[in-house]
Parts: structure tokens; C-alpha cells; sequence
């Protein structure tokens, strides 16, 4: 039917508090139809910021459901610094929509890209009525690697300078990665004016004492689509680590969908861009979130 097509939106500012610092927030709702909306909740991976989901929230909101955005700690418009386990944020973000008066309380979701996925799956055993979740370029679990190189890279960092706490991109290059991406990273950071500032002790202390696999074997309250992509070295060799830790969830009850997994072909953010791969997953969670009682899978 063409762009113009498209339907148009409202936003809002959403800023709340976690941790006693300010977090930036932004709800975008659609301009036709009416509220009570169901709504999504997007959260942004390492060294991005909320602009990075907005994209894909401007996407579902034009199929009728409100999205929320929001930058993590020391990214983006938002205080304080990162330290490692982001599900307090997730666990604020989501009491800050329900108390909206536009929200439906009983028609939320979850989505959360690298290192938002981290913090989703952390967070999804504390809240109640989440209606679906969608895991994107989920990291695997540092206890199934053989070397967890962000910390080995992160320790040598801090002894070489003597601090814990770094701001990217202007301390340089981000722990962990190869020397290409970490150019590209840097790089990245430096066109699209993203900020991080990370306490990397505080940072490798959570990796000790936050394991995803304790978290997914608590077992998943929600229809959950897993994404990943096979040339994802972000997050291992033809994501053979990720798929461990996506086997690890506990098998759905009979006839209730627990638990999908769409296996592209494609990088760390192309679940982000645009492409087949984000409309299926954005198709498959504005179904949930539409028809919650469905049993349904992603839209092939």
C-alpha cells in the first residue's frame, strides 16, 4: 500500500528512576485506534542507546501497538553508570508502563537486543502478566565458554589504568572484542554520538552472579521467541553457544507455546535492520500481543 500508508504515531517523554538515577524513557502510542494499548517494551544493547531500537518501536506502533524506549545506565540521555546486570532497569521500565493510563496492564511484552536480551531473560522472573518475550543476539552464558574474553580483556584494562570506571568511545576501544571490531565498534560510536561510561569491576562481579542459565531453567511465565544468526561472532561461531543456552529452557507444557527459535542467516544487529528477519519477528510478537490466548507460530 505504499509508505504513506503507514500509520502515524504520538509520543511521549517516560523518564523514570532505578537505582536513584534518572533513566531516560520515550512511549510512542498510535494515533488511531483506541486505549487501553498493548504494548512493547525495547531494550538496547551495549554502547547504543534507545535511537537504536527506535526503528523497530516506530515499526510495531504502526500496527497498533505502543512501544516504550528507553537508554540504559550511563548510555544515552540517561545518569549514573553501567554495571553489569541491567534487569533493575527492565524491572523499572515495565512499572513505569503500567501505571500509564493508555496501557493495557494485561497485554505487555519484552524485547531486548545483546545485551537488552541479557536483562530481559534476568528480568522476566519478577514480573508478572508479560504476554510474550523476543530475544534477539542474545549472548551466550560465560560459564559455557572456554574463555570469557570481555573479562580477561576488561581485567587487563583495569590494571593497565589504574580506575574501574571507562567512558566509550573517548577511553578508547571496548574490552573484548577482535581488533576489526573493536575499530568498527569505536568507530560506530563516534558517527552516531553514542555514549557509554561502565564500572568494569562492578561489571564482572554481576557476570559471576547473574547466570542466564539459572534464570532460563527458573523457567519462562511467557511465549518467548528466541532470534539469533548464524554469522553472529558477537556471540559465538554459528551461534553453537546460543543454541545451548536456548535448549536449556524447559520444555513447554502440552498445548501452551512456551518457547520458539528463528535461526537466520545474517549479523548481530540484523534483527534489528530492515529485512526479512525483523518482520518476523515483529509479526510474531504483534500476534501475541493482539491475540494473547493463540497458539501460533512466527510468520514464516
Amino acid at each position: 500500500m505504499g509508505f504513506f500508508s503507514y500509520q502515524r504515531f504520538s509520543s511521549q517523554r517516560g523518564n523514570f528512576t532505578s537505582r536513584g538515577e534518572d533513566i531516560y524513557g520515550q512511549f510512542l502510542f498510535p494515533q488511531n485506534g483506541d486505549s487501553p494499548f498493548p504494548l512493547a517494551i525495547l531494550c538496547h544493547g551495549m554502547g547504543t542507546d534507545h535511537r537504536a531500537m527506535k526503528p523497530c518501536a516506530e515499526q510495531i506502533v504502526r500496527k497498533g501497538v505502543a512501544t516504550f524506549i528507553f537508554d540504559l545506565p550511563g548510555h544515552g540521555e540517561s545518569g549514573g553508570v553501567m554495571r553489569g546486570d541491567i534487569a533493575p532497569e527492565v524491572n523499572a521500565a515495565y512499572h513505569k508502563v503500567v501505571a500509564h493510563p493508555w496501557v493495557d496492564r494485561k497485554r505487555i511484552a519484552l524485547v531486548g537486543h545483546s545485551l537488552g536480551a541479557m536483562g530481559v531473560i534476568h528480568a522476566l522472573p519478577e514480573l508478572d502478566n508479560i504476554c510474550a518475550a523476543v530475544i534477539l543476539s542474545c549472548p551466550p552464558d560465560e560459564k559455557l565458554s572456554e574463555e570469557d574474553k570481555i573479562a580477561v580483556y576488561a581485567r587487563h584494562h583495569l590494571e593497565r589504568e589504574g580506575r574501574t570506571v571507562f567512558e566509550y568511545p573517548q577511553d578508547g576501544l571496548i574490552p573484548g572484542f577482535s581488533l576489526f571490531m573493536g575499530v568498527f565498534s569505536w568507530l560506530w560510536m563516534r558517527v552516531r554520538d553514542y555514549r557509554m561510561c561502565v564500572d568494569w569491576e562492578a561489571s564482572l562481579a554481576s557476570r559471576t552472579e547473574h547466570s542466564l542459565l539459572t534464570s532460563l531453567q527458573n523457567g519462562i511465565p511467557c511465549p518467548l521467541l528466541w532470534v539469533t544468526c548464524g554469522e553472529d561472532r558477537r556471540v559465538s561461531a554459528g551461534g553453537v553457544l546460543v543454541l545451548l543456552l536456548y535448549q536449556s529452557i524447559p520444555k513447554p507444557r502440552t498445548g501452551i507455546t512456551k518457547r520458539e527459535l528463528l535461526y537466520a542467516k545474517g549479523f548481530h544487529s540484523t534483527p534489528l535492520l530492515p529485512g526479512k528477519v525483523r518482520r518476523q519477528w515483529i509479526s510474531w510478537l504483534v500476534n501475541k500481543l493482539n491475540y494473547p490466548t493463540q497458539d501460533e507460530s512466527f510468520e514464516k
